[in-house]
């Protein structure tokens, strides 16, 4: 990658109309049962992050942690849920993302750009989450690991720009009023949920190794 640019990563993401397509629907009605149980999984999460200290709440943890597949130690989750806590009322937006990648850090001593991500969206229902299952369907490679820290942390949060941006232009098209449309006709328990979590719960379809059986990505995918 020869620059960390936020543009660099908009022109290497594709656009979600082109990801979202025709066989939408048909991918969506083989995982109805999943996509209902993730939403009100998350829409469970969202609510308790309210109603309790996530830094105490050791049902909210193992809840938010087994939703995202977090595995980390007992000292990671006491720090990581101690600034979920302090959090949590902020206003968190995308400029948040790399101040709290850097508290994150200061705290536990690891860059967790998909867990921030994650815990951000549950703070901000409106934006997306740098999940691997997420990226993957877009043919996107999220920055190494093996990169030094800072260098890191600059490439996620650009990444994480760029990605916002591309749901804020799918909004916009005709594509996502007839896939919105389908999701409140056909799927109404979760038709209250954000446009962006409509979207992760799509895209995070696309990598599951049945639904590529079914229907094969094509180049385009």
């Amino acid at each position: 990658m020869s620059s960390l640019s936020p543009l660099n990563f908009r022109s290497s993401i594709p656009d979600l109309s082109t990801v979202i397509r025709a066989d939408t629907l048909d991918v969506i009605r083989h995982f109805i049962v999943r996509i209902i149980k993730s939403g009100k999984t998350y829409t469970e999460i969202h609510k308790n992050a309210y109603s309790c200290d996530v830094s105490l709440d050791l049902n909210f943890q193992r809840l938010f942690t087994s939703f995202y597949k977090i595995r980390r130690d007992r000292k990671w989750k006491e720090c990581f849920f101690y600034l979920f806590e302090q959090t949590k009322y902020a206003q968190c937006d995308v400029s948040s993302f790399k101040s709290i990648i850097h508290n994150v850090y200061a705290l536990t001593g690891a860059v967790e750009s998909s867990i921030v991500s994650k815990m951000m969206a549950v703070i901000n229902p409106d934006l997306p989450v740098l999940d691997n299952n997420v990226l993957r369907s877009l043919n996107v490679i999220a920055p190494s690991n093996l990169m030094e820290k800072d260098l890191r942390i600059e490439a996620s949060s650009a990444l994480y720009e760029a990605l916002y941006d591309k749901f804020l232009q799918f909004y916009q098209t005709e594509i996502y009023l007839k896939y919105t449309n389908f999701i409140d006709t056909v799927i109404p328990e979760i038709s209250h949920l954000s446009d962006a979590r409509k979207v992760d719960l799509y895209l995070c379809s696309l990598t599951d190794s049945k639904i590529r059986t079914i229907f094969p990505k094509s180049d385009n995918r």
